[in-house]
């Protein structure tokens, strides 16, 4: 009885962090998304680096769906330089 409430614990709390830890990565998504892709229309290459690692994260903890996946599609296509100023 012990044992197996015991490991009814520890899944709860594996499933909290896996969790927890899918949250916060999509936030991080979604925060270099909204900086990145919408207000400045380019993401430097170690950005788009560290958007990667996090998407690929994401994916291993069973984090994909529709919306994210878009997401990532959308910012790993962005320019790493910025627009060149159209006034010369």
């Amino acid at each position: 009885g012990a044992l197996v409430t015991s490991r009814r614990a520890e899944k709860e709390k594996d499933k909290a962090v896996r969790l927890g830890v899918k949250a916060l990565l999509r936030g991080m998504m979604t925060t270099a998304y909204s900086e990145y892709y919408e207000k400045l229309g380019y993401a430097p290459l170690y950005v788009k680096d560290n958007f990667q690692n996090y998407w690929l994260q994401y994916h291993a903890i069973k984090g994909p769906n529709g919306v994210m996946d878009d997401i990532h599609d959308k910012f790993m296509r962005l320019p790493t330089e910025p627009p060149e100023s159209k006034e010369e």
